[in-house]
């Protein structure tokens, strides 16, 4: 894939509604409205191959890129205008934020009532065997001022204190959902549902390290969840090093083969925002119905809960 191919990825549903020249590629070359898989294209835009399978994309593609005439595979080819790409409607994190991955995976528990993770997952796809079990990703935004907002001022050891609304918030709007088997959009109509509370002791309050415990819960039109966490802080260069947060709900997935209530594991920890994976938006930025304005996207997802 590396020397034959230059792989692209991008969200599709949000993408199609770019006015600009990103968005007249897909729907005036692709033309895919919605689409959960690989496409092998030319820079052009003609499709080579494009199913779920990149094996099959990355063979049968290349094997249609071969097939074609040589004046269409040759160094310099001139590409389409489609005029010029408005970089504001490209989604990414606030500058100096912080960024949290998401895992989001369903659990079962054993004999003796203990949690573990399943290897295989049935999603009961007509024909489609058990396929391995892995955690759903997304990611949750800070920007630098909230972040300065989860540090309490003039911590000491062994205060307590309640979490800033907004994150909590956050949490509660956009991230306590059934999406451990499919995408994180699955569950949107619930968004907003839940409101909860966080709160922090300080186990630790020294110039070399703020170690914040926290502890919550939310309730809602779904199961209950549970928060544990712990966040540490470095006053001397005044940045968090460590944000781990797990969000638990005893009866928070449905099980696709047998329709039964079973436990959900959603982990918030700190990643680094010079990695292009991390960079991919939360779920939400890519819902249709704000999709035509970045703006209002963020107003959305940063401001308060109206």
């Amino acid at each position: 894939m590396r020397e034959q191919f230059i792989p692209v990825s991008f969200e599709i549903a949000y993408v199609n509604r770019r006015p600009d020249a990103e968005g007249r590629f897909f729907r005036e070359k692709l033309k895919v409205p919605s689409f959960n898989g690989f496409m092998a294209v030319t820079p052009n835009g003609r499709i080579l191959n494009g199913e779920p399978y990149l094996d099959l994309v990355l063979k049968r593609g290349l094997e249609q890129w071969n097939a074609l005439p040589e004046e269409e595979r040759r160094p310099g080819l001139k590409l389409d205008d489609l005029g010029p790409v408005d970089r504001a409607y490209e989604l990414a994190p606030p500058p100096g934020g912080l960024i949290l991955r998401a895992s989001i995976r369903a659990l079962s528990r054993d004999g003796k009532g203990q949690l573990y993770r399943p290897a295989k997952v049935d999603l009961e796809n007509p024909g489609a065997p058990p396929i391995e079990s892995q955690a759903q990703r997304d990611h949750l935004w800070l920007t630098s001022e909230e972040a300065a907002a989860l540090v309490p001022p003039q911590a000491t050891r062994g205060l307590h204190g309640t979490v800033p609304a907004f994150f909590t918030d956050r949490l509660c709007r956009f991230y306590l959902k059934d999406s451990a088997t499919c995408i994180p959009g699955t569950a949107t109509a619930k968004f907003g549902v839940y409101t909860g509370r966080l709160t922090f002791g300080v186990e630790e309050a020294a110039p070399a390290l703020l170690r914040l415990r926290l502890q919550g819960s939310a309730r809602g039109e779904g199961p209950d969840f549970r928060f544990e966490g712990i966040f540490e802080y470095a006053p001397a260069r005044k940045a968090f090093t460590r944000m781990d947060l797990v969000a638990y709900s005893e009866k928070g997935h449905v099980d696709k083969k047998s329709a039964e209530a079973r436990p959900l594991g959603i982990a918030f920890e700190l990643v680094s925002s010079e990695q292009a994976l991390e960079r991919v938006p939360p779920y939400f930025f890519t819902l249709e119905r704000w999709a035509d304005s970045p703006k209002a996207m963020a107003e959305a997802y940063f401001g308060a809960r109206k």
